[in-house]
C-alpha cells in the first residue's frame, strides 16, 4: 500500500494505492514510506508542524538576508579603507618626492623597511634614485632586495648563500 498526498484544485487529496500481485496470486502491499493513513488529529498536528517549519524557514531567510547585508557593508568598508590607505601613501610619496634628496634620505634611514619600500616603489624612478644615493647603504640594500623580489618579507633571502646574485 502506498499513500500519496497532494493538492488538486485547492483541495488536499489522499490517494491510497494497492499494488503487486505475486506469481502465487496473493496480494502484496508496497511498503509504505509515510506510515498509516493520517487521522484527523495527526492531520492537525501535521498542519501545525508544517506551519512551524514554514515560519522557521522564513526566519532563516530573513536572517540570511540580514547577514548578507552585513557582509556587503563590510566589503564596502574594507574597499573604502583600502582606497584611503592608498591615497594616504600616494600623498606621502608626493611629499617625499618634493623634499630635498638628503632630507628625504635621512628620514628613509629612520623609518621601517615596509614604509620605505612603499614610498620608494611609489616614486618617480628619477626622484627615487636621487634619494637612494643618500640613503644608508645597508638600508638601500634591504630596500633594493625587497623591490627586486629577491628578499621575502620575513627577512630571509631567496638566495641560499646570503650573497647578492
Amino acid at each position: 500500500m502506498k499513500i500519496c498526498r497532494g493538492v488538486f484544485g485547492g483541495v488536499r487529496v489522499l490517494t491510497i494505492l494497492v499494488l503487486c500481485f505475486s506469481m502465487s496470486g496473493r496480494l502484496l502491499a508496497a511498503p509504505s514510506a509515510q506510515g498509516p493513513a493520517p487521522t484527523s488529529s495527526s492531520s492537525d498536528a501535521g498542519k501545525g508542524e508544517e506551519t512551524r517549519l514554514l515560519e522557521m524557514r522564513q526566519d532563516l531567510e530573513a536572517e540570511i538576508q540580514k547577514n548578507q547585508a552585513l557582509v556587503d557593508q563590510i566589503k564596502k568598508d574594507r574597499e573604502f579603507e583600502k582606497k584611503l590607505k592608498t591615497a594616504k601613501i600616494r600623498n606621502l610619496t608626493t611629499i617625499y618626492e618634493k623634499m630635498a634628496p638628503r632630507t628625504a634620505a635621512s628620514q628613509v634611514n629612520m623609518m621601517s623597511d615596509d614604509l620605505a619600500l612603499l614610498l620608494i616603489a611609489g616614486m618617480n624612478p628619477r626622484k627615487a634614485s636621487r634619494i637612494m644615493q643618500y640613503v644608508d647603504p645597508k638600508v638601500a640594500i634591504r630596500i633594493s632586495l625587497e623591490l627586486s623580489g629577491l628578499k621575502s618579507k620575513s627577512g630571509a633571502s631567496k638566495n641560499s648563500t646570503g650573497a647578492l646574485p
